[in-house]
């Protein structure tokens, strides 16, 4: 019996905070009362923002083991020392093997006898960040559900579904650009090498995840006596990075007195920043060549380029997600009979909904 498009509609939704509300009671990347199943994708700010809450509101919280040990660096005090396993010692934080099913009912504190507990959960990678995932809801009754969560294509396995929730943050042709990563990664250290040759310091801008990631590219790349600057959670998930193969050299933290002296000196360093943070001195001063690695800089034409206002300005396209026509192959290959596109961490969520409608005839939402 083939479902409808309504019947459909029960089985995922995304309400008004942005939680993705999978099955009969799995929450992801948010809380809802009464969902006593949790999942959190990856540590971006806007996939956990809701952590806390679903910590009081759910039974049982699941998420990759990359994503443990990253959240309890993040929770953490500014002064905490505990490993990950101490700092979540006794809570009901799970680590979740990707490529692992699990009924999680025996995970529960305790059991609401009027819910039912028969999903099964799946982790997938997501290829996005270090532990990011996709998530698999098989339901007793036969049907598939996925949330993509954030994601690059073809990197990342598409999973065939019933119904497939869907991350639209490149959800419009115009991000259509093709990226080669290693291609552009060669590129980055050559100008960046090229910078600290003529003594200019460097600062890198981007997300969380893909600035431990540079880290570990430029620490194989670049000569051992080139300062690396960062502070605060950028710091604290190093050590986590390097334990999953990863390793990043000694990062000097940019408000200590070291670290300030190395800012207003006249020696070339590298400072790792996320987009949102301050300017540093040098910065400010202009002394530094900046490199914003992006997501929605660049649009469909090219992956690098110049700020011709201000040659100090690099722009680069990373494909962290996939680009719109690898959204379009992706929803392909999983061949769902429902999309819901996500509306709320995205401005694009209902043109890609409509598009995808248009280009593959699949029936679609947009929501919330």
């Amino acid at each position: 019996m083939v479902s409808s498009t309504e019947d459909l509609l029960q089985y995922a939704k995304i309400n008004e905070q942005g939680s993705i509300l999978l099955g009969k009671n799995t929450v992801v990347d948010g809380y809802q009362h009464g969902r006593e199943i949790g999942v959190f994708s990856h540590i971006h700010k806007d996939h956990i923002e809701l952590f806390t809450y679903a910590m009081h509101e759910c039974s049982a919280i699941f998420v990759s083991p990359p994503t443990f040990d990253m959240l309890a660096a993040i929770e953490q005090d500014e002064k905490g020392n505990l490993s990950s396993e101490t700092y979540f010692s006794g809570r009901h934080i799970h680590r979740l093997d990707f490529d692992t099913p699990i009924i999680p009912k025996k995970y529960l504190r305790v059991i609401n006898p009027k819910i039912e507990f028969s999903d099964k959960i799946t982790l997938k990678k997501a290829h996005h960040i270090l532990g990011s995932s996709q998530v698999l809801i098989n339901t007793d009754d036969g049907k598939d559900i996925v949330y993509s969560s954030d994601f690059s294509y073809p990197e990342t396995e598409a999973i065939e579904c019933d119904v497939l929730v869907l991350d639209s943050t490149h959800g419009d042709p115009m991000f259509n650009a093709v990226v080669d990563s290693q291609s552009l990664e060669n590129r980055l250290v050559e100008h960046v090498d090229q910078e600290i040759e003529a003594g200019n310091p460097v600062c890198i801008r981007t997300h969380v995840g893909r600035l431990q990631y540079v880290m570990s590219l430029l620490s194989q790349k670049l000569a051992d006596n080139i300062p690396f600057l960062s502070t605060g959670k950028n710091k604290k998930l190093v050590p986590i990075y390097t334990k999953y193969g990863m390793p990043i050299r000694n990062i000097i933290d940019s408000k200590t007195f070291d670290g300030e002296e190395i800012l207003e000196g006249g020696f070339p360093f590298i400072e790792f920043k996320t987009i949102p943070e301050s300017k540093s001195i040098a910065e400010m001063d202009k002394r530094s060549v900046v490199f914003h690695l992006g997501g929605q800089f660049l649009g469909s034409k090219t992956t690098i380029k110049q700020n011709l206002g201000d040659h100090k300005n690099y722009y680069l396209e990373f494909g962290d997600h996939g680009n719109y026509s690898n959204i379009i192959k992706y929803v392909e290959k999983c061949a769902p009979k429902l999309v819901i596109t996500d509306n709320y961490r995205s401005a694009w969520g209902k043109k890609l909904a409509e598009n995808i409608h248009k280009e593959l005839n699949i029936d679609t939402a947009s929501q919330p």
